[in-house]
């Protein structure tokens, strides 16, 4: 997504944007800082790796979200042995 930002037209990093190459995972877990939208496309030429896709991830996602924080995920894979479980979260309703 970095390599392809400006393709794909993403603003340069400005005050309103920061993009961080890293271990999603990891940094979803360790971070204190909390996020209006979170992108998850963590496929490689193997699929997508476990520790992308298990409801440990998804919930850590989910608590470094703001209040009205957005998820996108792309779940779509052409590996037929891929999967990742639909996790539903619901925050105050």
């Amino acid at each position: 997504m970095i390599a392809l930002s400006q393709q794909f037209g993403v603003p340069e990093e400005k005050e309103r944007i920061t993009l961080v190459c890293a271990d999603g995972a990891q940094f979803v877990r360790e971070t204190s800082l909390r996020f209006d939208v979170l992108l998850v496309d963590g496929f490689d030429h193997k699929g997508q790796p476990p520790s992308l896709c298990s409801r440990r991830f998804y919930q850590h996602c989910f608590e470094v979200l703001t209040p009205q924080g957005l998820l996108v995920a792309n779940l779509h894979h052409d590996h037929p042995g891929a999967q990742c479980v639909h996790i539903p979260f619901v925050r105050g309703i």
